[in-house]
């Protein structure tokens, strides 16, 4: 994932992920793999996704403290498109 880019990863844990997804008809892959699946699913990928650049712990976050979140991480590791890069 890294070689296309900077990725952020928004970690979140799996009863919250439950909870946001709960009736949602929009994305068919929940609606197929319910309860024990989506786990299951949620677990084979989360190696891949902690191998990402950036993790950010979002459970229980608003959208407002993710971003700065984001930012200082971005900052602080002198990441592309941060603002000391202007």
């Amino acid at each position: 994932m890294r070689s296309n880019g900077t990725i952020v990863f928004l970690y979140c844990d799996i009863r919250t992920i439950h909870q946001w997804l709960a009736g949602d008809k929009t994305r068919p892959l929940v609606q197929r793999n319910q309860g024990n699946k989506l786990d299951d699913l949620y677990h084979e990928r989360m190696a891949a996704y902690l191998d990402t650049a950036l993790v950010i712990n979002a459970t229980g976050k608003s959208v407002s403290r993710i971003a700065e979140e984001i930012q200082v991480l971005c900052i602080n590791n002198h990441y592309p498109g941060h603002p000391a890069d202007k």
